[in-house]
């Protein structure tokens, strides 16, 4: 069996043959009705039958097999006009049946092609109707008797009421496919949100020290960078903060890593407390932290170590039945005094921390000027 078997029947060639099927046999007993008691040959009523019978069910069939059912059915659209000229000619031009059989045709293809596709068909009436005018002569013979007239009204009325339904189930067809379209969109942007939520958190985790939440390492190496790049293009300070947890070693061993762990934390929770927002603290490693403080000079920048110190030193940790109190040794280091690089801030701020260290510990040291 083809391809084309399988093929969902396009709806457009459904809907048409619904509304051709209809209107053609309205046309058969319309065209029957005014041919009635006159003389015709066999080959007349033939001609009929075949093309307003079976000629639509003929046409359905070709279509729906078709790898292009649209173009089968446009080029209908513009051959059934010729037709319809050609029956109207030969009839002698009845009134009703040419006002209903014509209008019908013209009809059917505007609805596709718009004015163009109309004109089109007014040239393929002219056509079929001079092709039967140059074998058989002119008749004109207008009148049409009661039930013609009453056939071609109800034919019209019939044909009119189909496209309508056909308009109106297409409008939904569309209105369907904009729902599900939109549907779809809505799908998609909120996929899309989740995509972007999931790249944020992972970004985020990427950036993120896992125990005590404080920006890591990695998020320090480039903010900055960034931020040192532009503090030396609008001449402002950077300050930087080292810290280090004086004797965390000794919780480590004589309550445990879980005590270790819930220090860090309770450090790490009082030095983003007392940040700004545009300052950026720093689990650096192990116990060790760096806040860095754009826009901030080396007095203020001390000021700020000296409230972490005294805030961690008056910090009461409870850990199960204890309660554990530690304190910071830092060292402080600022842009352009104590270097020009992030390398040589940090350099310096860790030497000033060793010297804190030196000192007895629980102090704040600031860096040596440079040069």
């Amino acid at each position: 069996m083809s391809s084309a078997a399988h093929r969902p029947t396009f709806w457009i060639v459904q809907a048409n043959h619904r509304v051709r099927a209809a209107s053609f046999a309205g046309a058969f007993l319309m065209m029957a009705s005014h041919l009635y008691g006159r003389p015709q040959g066999g080959l007349v009523w033939a001609l009929l039958a075949l093309h307003l019978l079976i000629y639509p069910h003929l046409l359905y069939a070709l279509a729906s097999r078709s790898a292009k059912p649209l173009k089968v059915e446009y080029q209908a659209l513009l051959f059934e006009p010729a037709l319809m000229g050609a029956w109207v000619a030969w009839l002698g031009y009845p009134l009703w049946i040419a006002f209903a059989v014509l209008l019908g045709s013209l009809i059917s293809i505007a609805l596709y092609q718009g004015p163009v596709g109309a004109a089109r068909a007014a040239i393929s009436i002219v056509v079929g109707a001079l092709a039967v005018m140059a074998l058989h002569g002119f008749t004109f013979t207008p009148d049409t008797h009661l039930l013609t007239t009453a056939l071609a009204m109800s034919s019209l009325g019939i044909y009119l009421l189909l496209v309508a339904e056909a308009a109106r189930q297409r409008g939904l067809k569309l209105r369907n496919a904009r729902e599900a379209l939109r549907q779809k969109e809505q799908a998609l942007q909120r996929q899309l949100h989740a995509n972007q939520s999931l790249q944020q958190q992972l970004l985020e985790q990427a950036n993120r020290d896992a125990l005590t939440g404080l920006f890591n390492r990695r998020y320090l190496d480039a903010t900055m960078l960034r931020e040192l790049a532009r503090c030396q293009r609008e001449s402002q300070p950077l300050s930087l903060l080292v810290l280090d947890i004086d004797r965390f070693k000794q919780v480590n061993d004589h309550h445990g890593h879980p005590a270790g762990d819930e220090v860090l934390r309770q450090v790490a929770q009082v030095l983003a407390a007392g940040a700004r927002q545009s300052d950026v603290v720093c689990r650096y490693g192990g116990e060790e932290y760096v806040v860095l403080l754009p826009n901030m000079t080396g007095h203020t920048a001390q000021v700020r170590a000296e409230a972490y110190r005294a805030a961690v030193q008056a910090l009461p940790i409870p850990f199960g039945p204890d309660t554990l109190h530690v304190t910071l040794s830092i060292g402080v280091a600022t842009f352009p005094q104590h270097g020009q690089t992030a390398q040589a801030l940090i350099q310096q701020a860790d030497a000033a921390l060793y010297q804190a260290k030196e000192r007895g510990r629980n102090r704040v040291v600031v860096a040596r000027q440079s040069g």
